[in-house]
């Protein structure tokens, strides 16, 4: 098993479809009460291990041959530092929570749109691998919903990352119909569904 820290992404792994979890091996990676997921491979797990069972999730890449024209023109997109991690886990905490940690930054670029003096849409890059990486964090304040910002953030994301030569991929809940809609007008097309188990030890 192998897993990130806790403060970067809730994420963990197996080599294969299987292998054997159990409580002990989530003590060392996991604070009392906490859980992590797996994707695509699933452990075998004891019951020291709460396992439950999420919906399975959409996973998409960009396959088209250019991205379309945004359909509204939207504020100016600014990138994200340290400075601006307070209002990303605020935004990322009521409208996409628990995945986006106080770290998760660091593990690619996040970008946003910032009006009123308040962030009101993000996104930006989280997991990559040689010649592809991850669209990530996709949300926009309820309040400013509907004004097309989340697609002109996935467009600028995405755009970044075919100017350096990379394939952006994503994941997206099957139910979430709309962002769907979204990825598929900046050029996103289905590859797969993905099997997704949320675990916790059963001591904690």
């Amino acid at each position: 098993m192998r897993a990130y820290p806790a403060e970067v992404a809730p994420f963990a792994a197996v080599e294969r479809d299987g292998d054997a979890l159990s409580g002990d091996d989530l003590a060392t990676i996991l604070d009392p009460g906490s859980a992590v997921y797996f994707a695509h491979r699933l452990p075998r797990h004891d019951d020291s291990v709460v396992a439950e069972s999420r919906p399975d999730i959409l996973q998409m890449r960009w396959t088209a041959r250019k991205l379309p024209a945004l359909e509204r023109p939207t504020p100016a997109i600014h990138d994200l530092g340290e400075a601006d991690l307070e209002a990303m886990v605020d935004l990322t905490s009521r409208v996409f929570p628990g995945y986006f940690r106080r770290r998760t930054p660091e593990m690619g670029r996040y970008v946003g749109i910032v009006e009123q003096g308040r962030l009101t849409a993000m996104g930006g890059e989280r997991l990559a691998m040689t010649g592809h990486c991850e669209v990530s964090a996709v949300c926009t304040d309820p309040a400013f919903a509907g004004r097309g910002y989340a697609h002109a953030i996935v467009a600028h994301v995405v755009g970044r990352l075919l100017d350096e030569g990379v394939t952006p991929f994503l994941h997206v809940d099957m139910a979430n119909t709309r962002a769907q809609a979204v990825y598929r007008a900046v050029g996103f097309g289905e590859t797969s569904e993905v099997k997704l188990l949320k675990v916790r030890s059963a001591k904690c």
